[in-house]
């Protein structure tokens, strides 16, 4: 907690430090047409070899380097420590040509399905015209081991679906049965099950018993289940979490495959300008919730591939498309921070306004992947569309 505190700290006078120094890299001039419709030269060399994963990062590092991923090792797998999940997102397109382009991932998640309860023991996978099967196919000659495992989404329900599902195993079935359905009939290999967070509150265990019948339903067909869920919300009592307890953890893990836990979005669950993802923080909520390391395997540690720009007018998501073109266009200073092991971008915005940006980097990014294989867990990355290309050679 006395780190964390640092840290605030530490973000409060990014602005001074911003101002104290004299080498901001400057706008650049706008590309000629020529340039533009330049196709960008990859590398054959990976991001370690050239000495881009550094605490001394120059904006027009990530500028000029960001997209020119290692050519060579699009293949090879760099992380062998678990699984790594990657999801992609119909709203950011790129992340489809990230999985057809990189062999890197074991598990993609495409954010296509919803659940939904339409009547008494009914119930319909919606979304399925987001199925994109040509896109499959590509993915699997690139990458055959990979798993195609679309994201499910408990999707419009009420209190009185819930109270329905749970009082009866005939309901549970049928939703199972009708999830299980949808999947086969698309080829894919198993799903991931985002319920925990649209759950009424005091219902964990009935959520536990729900997936006790659809991981029964899931191996009948030999299909994965990987299940979503938050980090622990209270890190030093277990009872006064409103997440996910050790217990329940431990209830569901025979259930399922894997564990995609959301470790990121910490400051801005708090309400604060600060890290996405503070390293000391994801590691306790790992061992918060499996303390003698008996099922690490099984989880996979969430990493974001986006960020938060902050202003006096609010704070709003950045993708790596947008980090990007605010470099380019604003001067800028980019400042590690040895606490949450992050970098900040401060940044002199026109009409005297100034901004914090909080959004990875390679080092960032390494340090994650270095602190999965310490604890032996897996990764999940939210999301492939969101992220730089170069990042994926640290995969």
């Amino acid at each position: 907690m006395h780190k964390l505190i640092k840290l605030c700290l530490f973000v409060s006078v990014i602005v001074s430090l911003y101002y104290a120094s004299a080498t901001l890299s400057q706008t650049k001039k706008k590309k000629s047409k020529k340039e533009k419709d330049n196709k960008v030269k990859l590398s054959k060399t990976n991001v370690a070899d050239r000495g881009l994963i550094s605490e001394n990062v120059k904006p027009s590092d990530i500028v000029e380097n960001h997209a020119k991923y290692c050519e060579t090792e699009k293949n090879t797998r760099n992380f062998n420590a678990g699984n790594v999940l990657g999801y992609v997102t119909p709203w950011n397109s790129h992340g489809y040509d990230v999985a057809k382009t990189f062999a890197k991932f074991s598990m993609i998640s495409p954010v296509w399905l919803q659940i939904r309860r339409k009547a008494k023991g009914k119930y319909q996978v919606t979304g399925t015209h987001d199925i994109d099967k040509g896109w499959v196919k590509d993915v699997r000659k690139t990458n055959p081991d990979a798993q195609i495992l679309p994201r499910v989404l408990f999707d419009q329900w009420s209190l009185s679906d819930y109270k329905s599902l749970f009082s009866s195993e005939t309901e549970i079935e049928a939703m199972a049965a009708e999830m299980v359905n949808v999947l086969m009939n698309n080829n894919m290999d198993g799903a991931v099950i985002e319920l925990w967070m649209q759950k009424p509150a005091q219902k964990s265990n009935e959520i536990i018993h729900v997936m006790s019948h659809m991981s029964g339903a899931f191996r009948d067909r030999d299909l994965t289940i990987v299940f979503v869920i938050p980090p622990p919300n209270n890190l030093e009592s277990e009872a006064a979490s409103t997440s996910i307890s050790r217990k329940h953890f431990e209830k569901l893990v025979p259930l399922v495959d894997a564990f995609s836990l959301m470790t990121y979005d910490y400051s801005v669950g708090l309400g604060k300008t600060g890290p996405n993802a503070p390293i000391e923080w994801m590691e306790k909520c790992v061992k918060k919730l499996d303390p003698e390391a008996k099922y690490r395997t099984k989880i996979l540690l969430g990493l974001n591939f986006y960020g938060y720009g902050y202003t006096s007018g609010g704070t709003e998501p950045i993708l790596g498309t947008q980090f990007v073109k605010t470099l380019q266009e604003f001067p800028s200073k980019v400042i590690w921070n040895k606490e949450s092991k992050e970098h900040f971008v401060a940044q002199d915005l026109p009409n005297n306004q100034q901004a914090i940006i909080a959004y990875p980097t390679l080092l960032s990014i390494s340090s994650r992947v270095e602190l999965a294989k310490k604890l032996g867990t897996g990764l999940a990355i939210w999301e492939l569309g969101q992220g730089l290309d170069f990042f994926y050679d640290l995969l």
